[in-house]
């Protein structure tokens, strides 16, 4: 089998990915595709017969997920929701730059598809180590600025973006997810290869101008968030390992950090040009309050 190897670079993070030739990956990958770097971690994706689950004691065992933590090593057994076939086995030893993962030949074809590309490399444990995190959030830009609208699924935020795109000329860089990270003392957004539904992913960042969070409603209003509603929404949209202790504590941290140095709005909204006004406006006001 004919292997072949390609460089990304997402926000601050450089990695390579060894992998059969002929195996698929989401197609977005290809938009963070760096030739003139130097990875500071590899993945080595190896096709085999089957993936065997070893008797270890897990430290996670869920429906999709088990696993296992020792002082030498880190390996994720990946499910399928309701099959007690492992699609694959990530295998990191501690201290080493690099993942081994075992993927299942009957799987292979799947390995398009967005989530169970992600859920395979998980890239957020590299990524923490940079202090850098992923929000769940419809990612738009206006003038130069990021704005984010994140809200559940199927909360409003992509609508939200699509307006903001019919009605003021932004442009959303990515349609479900963005990368938040701190640039000499500013938070900038930065493009995630996956995006969900929306299929709308752009390699760009900017810095960030507001976080809002969505509300349907029937009329439309605005309020800028205290310090509490902010951590607690925001906590509940970043994608964050909580089997792992030391992730865990550095993404409060980050979100304590973020809450205190990014304004963050409530919009209540129907589906209208109403709602672009009302949210452009507070921005506005905002923004003249500051110079």
């Amino acid at each position: 089998m004919e292997y072949v190897t390609t460089k990304y670079q997402i926000g601050p993070f450089r990695f390579s990915i060894e992998k059969p030739k002929e195996m698929p990956i989401p197609a977005n990958m290809s938009l963070f595709e760096r030739k003139d770097i130097t990875p500071a971690h590899t993945y080595k994706l190896r096709v085999v017969d089957a993936v065997s689950v070893d008797e270890d004691q897990f430290l996670l065992d869920k429906n999709n997920m088990k696993i296992y933590v020792d002082d030498t090593q880190h390996k994720r057994y990946l499910f399928l929701q309701g099959d007690d076939r492992p699609y694959a086995l990530c295998h990191k030893q501690i201290n080493k730059h690099e993942t081994d993962i075992d993927i299942d030949e009957h799987y292979l074809h799947m390995f398009s598809i967005d989530t169970i590309f992600r859920s395979t490399l998980s890239l957020e444990k590299r990524l923490f180590r940079y202090n850098s995190f992923v929000l769940h959030s419809a990612y738009l830009c206006h003038d130069g600025e990021a704005i984010l609208f994140t809200a559940p699924s199927g909360g409003g935020k992509s609508t939200q973006a699509t307006l903001w795109e019919q009605y003021r000329g932004a442009r959303v860089i990515n349609g479900d997810r963005s990368l938040l990270m701190k640039q000499d003392g500013i938070y900038h957004a930065y493009g995630w290869p996956i995006c969900g539904s929306s299929g709308i992913c752009h390699n760009e960042h900017y810095p960030i101008k507001a976080i809002v969070s969505v509300q349907k409603g029937q009329t439309n209003s605005i309020k800028k968030m205290d310090y509490k509603s902010s951590y607690k929404k925001i906590i509940s949209e970043l994608t964050i390992n909580y089997h792992a202790p030391e992730f865990v504590n550095t993404a409060l941290d980050f979100i304590d950090d973020l809450v205190r140095h990014v304004t963050m709005y409530e919009l209540t909204c129907d589906i209208s040009e109403e709602a672009v006004r009302c949210l452009y406006e507070q921005l506005a006001e905002s923004k003249e309050k500051t110079q």
